[in-house]
């Protein structure tokens, strides 16, 4: 894909949660795979809110602020987060809002000022009421979240150039950035959506949803698939099987989770078996042939 070196989009398929209140920490932290003790306002984490068997229902960055926390995930999954989060407030002194109105999430290509600032992963600062969030991985990037005037102030003011949201979400996944929604929800546990490769989860912090089923299979070292990128010159679907060569009895090697179209096909994110490698089969044994870059974590 050919960038430019800075731009900004956009990102209405994003949409923000505050979680706020004297227990919220305590809260989330019982409830998230991240270590929410961590979080501060120069700080984020990506957490995953898990089922009791350790299936990721949501993915999330978490961000920290003076009065509490705010959420990013999938706009669409924001009304059924909210209300199943809310059935655990219980008497906790925790308020749960949905700010997708008043808020707005944009991409930022480019660090610009803030390259000191957000020197690493995950690294935040705030000015005016505008938080700015570094993603993992090159290019440098980040998430920008504010009240929708506050945000698109800040981006005037920055005269970068746009960017379509195609770009955006092709480098996403070219970066194998784990991204899930309704469709994958309850599929996939942190590990497979390498959630730890990028630090983001505690083994220690707890309990939480799921931990029992998530430490198990770290400290068993049996985790079998894992979060993987490629490209392919034919259209893909969310959902489609993958095969490895000479699968016996046309058994998956994978599955994908999310695809965006390029300029000479598409590139795409999935979950395969970690002892694939080299060329796969897409939709049946037999189908056309796809090539995986190797294993970043090898």
């Amino acid at each position: 894909m050919n960038l430019p070196a800075s731009g900004h989009v956009l990102l209405p398929e994003l949409g923000v949660v505050r979680v706020s209140g004297a227990d919220a920490s305590t809260f989330l932290q019982g409830q998230l795979t991240a270590d929410v003790r961590r979080v501060s306002p120069t700080q984020a984490a990506l957490a995953a809110w898990c089922n009791p068997q350790g299936r990721a229902l949501f993915l999330m960055q978490l961000l920290g602020t003076a009065d509490g926390f705010l959420l990013v995930l999938p706009a669409d999954d924001i009304e059924r987060f909210v209300k199943r989060l809310r059935m655990f407030v219980l008497r906790a002194k925790v308020t749960v809002e949905d700010l997708r109105a008043p808020w707005g999430v944009a991409g930022v290509l480019g660090l610009g000022a803030d390259a000191q600032t957000l020197a690493g992963a995950y690294a935040t600062t705030s000015v005016g009421g505008v938080h700015r969030c570094r993603l993992p991985g090159a290019p440098p990037r980040a998430l920008v979240l504010g009240e929708t005037d506050a945000l698109q102030a800040w981006l005037d003011a920055g005269a970068l150039p746009s960017l379509s949201a195609a770009d955006w979400w092709a480098l996403d996944a070219q970066q194998a950035q784990p991204r899930i929604d309704a469709t994958t929800a309850e599929r996939f546990i942190p590990q497979q959506l390498n959630l730890d490769r990028l630090g983001m989860m505690s083994f220690d912090k707890g309990c939480y949803p799921g931990q029992e089923v998530i430490a198990r299979l770290k400290y068993r070292g049996t985790v079998k698939a894992r979060l993987r990128s490629g490209q392919a010159p034919f259209a893909l679907s969310p959902g489609a099987r993958l095969y490895a060569p000479g699968a016996g009895g046309g058994q998956s090697a994978g599955e994908v989770l999310n695809v965006v179209p390029v300029a000479d096909g598409v590139v795409f994110t999935a979950v395969i078996d970690l002892n694939t490698a080299g060329a796969l089969h897409a939709n049946t044994p037999d189908g056309p042939v796809l090539t995986l870059p190797p294993d970043p974590g090898d």
